[in-house]
């Protein structure tokens, strides 16, 4: 890879290994509807919460996640092993129950799962709830707790226990501000913030009462929307990826003095907006996305840019960073996703048509809507064609 420390590369880099999206990958949730985030509790990872534009729905994966029951890849889905497998699950869900509305778990049957074939998914998770909330466009779980909190078009931010069936808190009440771009918990869950697309990142104390508080702070960080931040060394020192008119569009912020002094940091990138960005605080770097398929690395400490490499051909929707930073993974609307070495950064893999683009019977939204890494290396992916797929990742 000759071109990789240059800053205006001519195409895409070619990935070590490049594999189809039906290579050792699950099908974990699937609808008829584009699936715009997903989130699994960190109480409980077994359980996990997807959206769509028309609800959320909660799942229990512990079966699929069981090696006893191998779950079929996507080329393997016949209806006569969909079949067999329903009775499978039910010959030996004992402790797995459906439950819809309210009811606590120990209110339910274990005769709920004979006759219950509509609280299976397609592809076998059991559903525990779903809950009938339009436009959620980001899902961000609590780092230890069993909660999420849900962002919505209609610029509402709630918080959510699994397996309860109404709201414990109400954040930001709908159409009090623009719509929700992203959310994200500080490591220690104790705060949160969210971006919206009229600018803002607003800073809340966590709190799973009714009488849960509004904002903090909030400070205008892009003057046209606010895609993604991240928390770096501490809940006030944040880095963001936006839209601005004079294209900074990436920009590092301090929340603890006055707003008129808050920006530290703003780089000119991102032709068009950037749309995501991680940071990985042992090497102190930012690594941000653009909507034109770019991906940028900046020095933290130097506050300047290292790199710039061409990585897909399309918007890139979501990165996440391995926990021990030796690679990151980039999802694009061209439906590909891609790993990378943070240090090099040499591409290792590439998965082609990990999540196709939507049809018309689906609405807007293309290709690969977020990535969520687990620990052992789970890369767990939703996209515009309807699915929650599950890899477990190759030694590098």
């Amino acid at each position: 890879i000759s071109n990789i420390f240059q800053t205006a590369p001519t195409g895409p880099l070619q990935p070590t290994t490049e594999l189809r999206a039906g290579s050792n990958i699950k099908v974990v949730y699937k609808e008829p509807d584009i699936i715009t985030s997903v989130g699994v509790n960190q109480a409980n990872p077994v359980q996990m919460v997807v959206c769509t534009s028309r609800e959320i729905v909660e799942i229990n994966t512990a079966i699929l996640m069981d090696p006893a029951f191998q779950s079929w890849t996507e080329e393997e889905a016949t209806e006569e092993r969909r079949g067999s497998r329903m009775k499978e699950l039910e010959r030996t869900a004992e402790d797995f129950l459906v439950v819809h509305g309210s009811a606590p778990l120990s209110d339910l049957s274990r005769s709920s799962l004979s006759d219950a074939h509509h609280g299976q998914s397609a592809t076998g998770a059991i559903l525990i709830l779903r809950r009938g909330v339009t436009g959620v466009r980001q899902i961000e779980s609590h780092p230890s707790l069993p909660y999420y909190l849900c962002g919505s078009e209609d610029g509402s931010v709630r918080m959510w226990e699994f397996g309860r069936n109404r709201a414990i808190s109400t954040h930001r009440a709908s159409q009090a501000g623009p719509c929700v771009s992203h959310l994200h918990f500080t490591a220690q869950g104790n705060k949160f913030g969210m971006a919206d697309l009229g600018g803002n990142v607003s800073l809340y104390q966590f709190g799973y009462t009714s009488a849960a508080s509004g904002p903090y702070q909030t400070l205008k960080c892009h003057n046209r929307a606010v895609y993604d931040f991240a928390f770096m060394s501490s809940s006030s020192f944040l880095a963001t990826a936006g839209y601005s008119s004079d294209n900074r569009n990436v920009a590092l912020f301090d929340f603890l003095v006055p707003p008129r002094k808050a920006l530290i940091k703003s780089f000119y990138c991102h032709d068009g907006g950037a749309s995501c960005l991680v940071y990985a605080p042992a090497h102190q770097l930012i690594i941000s996305a653009g909507r034109r398929g770019e991906i940028n690395i900046f020095d933290v400490r130097q506050r300047t840019l290292l790199r710039s490499i061409q990585a897909h051909g399309d918007s890139i929707k979501s990165l996440v960073m391995a926990q021990n930073e030796e690679f990151f993974i980039s999802g694009s609307a061209d439906g590909s996703v891609k790993v990378w070495d943070v240090s090099t950064p040499k591409m290792f893999s590439s998965f082609v048509d990990q999540h196709g683009r939507s049809s018309f019977f689906r609405g807007s939204g293309s290709g690969v809507q977020q990535l969520l890494l687990r620990p052992g290396r789970q890369l767990f992916s939703c996209g515009a064609d309807g699915m929650v797929k599950w890899r477990t990742l190759a030694d590098f």
